[in-house]
């Protein structure tokens, strides 16, 4: 199996209202903004929302950080 390797930073550098750029399951890149940081015994993910969507998506789905 091939490992996924982490394009994001720490979980540190995001926060609630932070505007990023994510890559969804389908292969679709949105901009989207942090809703909330849930933390699982998975790991932490993020609650973003585009849109009139929202979605719960893991680190290594975020591409980049706006602004």
């Amino acid at each position: 199996m091939k490992a996924r390797r982490n394009a994001s930073p720490g979980t540190n550098e995001y926060k609630v209202g932070d505007r990023i750029k994510v890559r969804l399951t389908g292969g679709r890149f949105v901009d989207a903004e942090i809703k909330a940081i849930i933390e699982t015994s998975e790991g932490k993910r993020l609650q973003v929302s585009f849109g009139e969507e929202t979605a719960r998506t893991y680190l290594w789905q975020v591409v980049e950080k706006l602004r």
